[in-house]
């Protein structure tokens, strides 16, 4: 998850922190909806997926 979030900063982007483990991922405008994975930092299938379609959505892949 962090490998994540110092992309969306890298790229110009903010993680906003939610209640409890949900975090937005906001870049350009747009937010991309998370819960931070727990126990561990590692993001399930699912979640790489959304990320991936997210940044497809938004060009930067």
């Amino acid at each position: 998850m962090s490998d994540v979030e110092r992309l969306f900063r890298a790229l110009g982007g903010e993680v906003a922190e939610r209640s409890g483990s949900k975090i937005a991922l906001v870049l350009n405008g747009r937010r991309l909806f998370m819960h931070r994975p727990h126990p561990g930092n590692e993001l399930k299938v699912y979640q790489v997926e959304d990320v991936r379609e997210f940044l497809e959505r938004e060009n930067i892949i």
